[in-house]
C-alpha cells in the first residue's frame, strides 16, 4: 500500500479544492482505503495558523474559522495525523542545515515513517525527496 506524507501546503489546497490531479489521486485511494496519506502534527497546527491570518488560499477564499480546522483535519480529509516523537526529533536536528524548521519536521516525518513520497510544492523539499504534486 502507498504511504504519503502530506504538508500544510498540501493541507490548505485540500481545503480549498484546489489540488492537481496526481494529488486528487493520492485523496482518492486514501479514502477508499487503498493508500495512507500521514499528516505530521505541525502542518495541522501551520494550517491552523494560516487560516487565522489568511484570508485565501490559491486564490481562493478560507470560509471555515481557524478553530474549525482540527475538526476538519479529523472529520473530512481521508489523513491520519502523527505526532512527532524522539525519532523524528532525533532525524531533525540532522537536517536543520537543509530546511526550515517545519520542513525539516515534515521530512523527518518522512524518514521515520517511510511514507513513498510527501505531498508539497516546496522546491527545497522537491530537490531532495520524493514528492507529489504535479
Amino acid at each position: 500500500m502507498d504511504r504519503y506524507t502530506l504538508d500544510t501546503v498540501g493541507l490548505l489546497r485540500y481545503a480549498v479544492g484546489e489540488l492537481p490531479d496526481a494529488v486528487l489521486d493520492v485523496f482518492k485511494a486514501a479514502a477508499r482505503g487503498d493508500a495512507v496519506v500521514q499528516v505530521p502534527n505541525i502542518a495541522v497546527v501551520e494550517a491552523l495558523y494560516k487560516f487565522d491570518k489568511r484570508d485565501t488560499v490559491s486564490g481562493v477564499e478560507l470560509t471555515r474559522p481557524a478553530e474549525d480546522v482540527p475538526r476538519f483535519v479529523e472529520e473530512e480529509m481521508p489523513v491520519t495525523v502523527v505526532a512527532t516523537s524522539m525519532p523524528e526529533i532525533r532525524t531533525l536536528a540532522g537536517n536543520l542545515s537543509d530546511y526550515s524548521i517545519h520542513d525539516a519536521m515534515v521530512v523527518a516525518s518522512h524518514e521515520i515513517n517511510e511514507t513513498d513520497a510527501i505531498i508539497t510544492t516546496d522546491e527545497n523539499i522537491r530537490g531532495r525527496v520524493p514528492t507529489v504534486w504535479k
